[in-house]
């Protein structure tokens, strides 16, 4: 149940963080806010790592294959993409896309990592659930300016 609700407050974080570097984007351009929000954050984990033992490995840099450090040019791009996307469809929106395309990829990873032999049952079911968002999401009835 822990980490259910750990699950939970980071997806909270996720989309709060996502509004406010958008907002940040409005005032210094997509880009901009993009790097604000990772300098922010590497000295945020900068100071705690000071207070981690084993933080600074750094005998193990030279072991770790250059191809697993793309994370940060992936989350960079994830976070411009955000201060570019949330303005113009809003953050609702923008969080079904994302997480679509999350579902998505996460069906395919963890099939061709061999996690899960079930790809078309989980594709299915990504695929409704999506769908069930979107409709809602999506609806010019209920998400018209009146």
């Amino acid at each position: 149940m822990f980490y259910v609700l750990l699950g939970f407050i980071n997806g909270l974080l996720i989309g709060l963080s996502r509004v406010v570097n958008s907002r940040l984007g409005g005032f210094v351009g997509a880009l901009a806010s993009s790097v604000w929000n990772h300098l922010v954050g590497l000295v945020v984990l900068l100071i705690a790592g000071f207070f981690v033992s084993n933080f600074f490995q750094w005998e193990k840099l030279s072991n770790i294959p250059w191809y697993y450090c793309i994370g940060g040019l992936l989350g960079a791009c994830f976070v411009t993409l955000n201060s570019v996307l949330i303005p113009r469809i809003g953050a609702f929106r923008s969080i079904i896309l994302i997480v679509a395309g999350e579902m998505i990829g996460g069906v395919f990873l963890d099939y061709y990592q061999g996690k899960s032999d079930e790809l078309f049952n989980s594709l299915f079911g990504a695929v409704f659930i999506i769908l069930g968002l979107a409709v809602k999401a999506f609806d010019k009835k209920t998400n018209s300016p009146t």
